[in-house]
């Protein structure tokens, strides 16, 4: 009887192939289990740093907009209230005069009605063509909500004769 046929080999033979087994099973179970559970601890952990970055930035923006917003409401008040003053105290007329006077130009048949959400202002301005198109420059750019409704320049004599139509939003208009 051959040494590899004997029993004894058999059983040599089996031994060194379980202890590789269990060798394997406890390499696996010693750094490959261990190995994934911490990278899967790392993923999890750089994904948490991620979220809570990103949540301390939608804090930080949340704190920002929310000051913004007060702000805005205080001017918003504020020139509420600037706005109010200059209808109460039809301020817009004193400076339409001022306006017209400063260019050169005579103004008159001024009429003012007063409407649920705006104050509509038609008047009549004579003068010189260039001064005539300052003025109306003036009146878009100005301060105050002003929009001209309507705009028809002829000639008059030797000079421009201008039929202005304007709206002053009032505080509660949305356009």
């Amino acid at each position: 009887m051959t040494f590899y046929k004997s029993s004894a080999f058999t059983k040599l033979y089996i031994l060194l192939a379980v202890q590789g087994l269990v060798l394997i099973v406890l390499a696996f179970g010693g750094f490959y289990v261990p190995i994934s559970a911490w990278v899967k601890t790392a993923n999890t952990t750089s994904q948490l740093q991620s979220e809570e970055k990103a949540l301390a930035r939608k804090i930080s923006e949340k704190a920002l907009l929310e000051t913004l917003d007060a702000t805005l409401r205080t001017e918003l008040d504020n020139i509420g209230g600037q706005l109010q003053s200059w209808h109460d105290q039809q301020t817009y007329l004193r400076e339409l005069h001022t306006l017209t006077a400063s260019k050169g130009l005579n103004l008159s048949n001024v009429k003012v009605s007063i409407r649920e959400d705006y104050i509509q202002v038609e008047f009549e301005a004579e003068g010189e063509y260039k001064p005539l198109v300052e003025m109306c420059y003036q009146l878009e750019i100005h301060a105050m909500p002003v929009k001209i409704g309507s705009l028809r320049m002829d000639p008059f004599k030797s000079q421009v004769k201008a039929r202005l139509q304007l709206f002053l939003w009032l505080l509660d208009h949305e356009d």
